[in-house]
């Protein structure tokens, strides 16, 4: 039988690291963020602003083909012989 150790093993391929080695990769990690961070949210806003002027330019594009339509069928209806302008079917009841 294997004798007994109040200490845990460590799994098999797994290294120990000194709890000092941690705490300084830690706030090594933490500097990192707060040089990071400022440039994260800087990007995040101008991605976020890039998007906005898409979807703009999209809605744009989407009204003026809809406007273009309308003023076609605006045209063809009034290129009709007045006989044939039958508007009883733009009324509400």
């Amino acid at each position: 039988m294997a004798p007994s150790s109040s200490r845990p093993t460590p799994h098999l391929g797994a290294t120990a690291v000194p709890l000092a080695r941690v705490q300084k990769l830690e706030a090594q990690m933490a500097k990192l963020l707060q040089h990071i961070q400022p440039w994260m949210q800087k990007s995040i806003a101008e991605s976020e602003a890039r998007m906005e002027r898409r979807m703009e330019n999209m809605m744009d594009r989407k009204v003026q083909a809809v406007n273009k339509r309308l003023d076609a069928f605006e045209l063809r209806f009034l290129e009709r012989p007045a006989l044939a302008k039958d508007l009883s079917f733009f009324r509400l009841n």
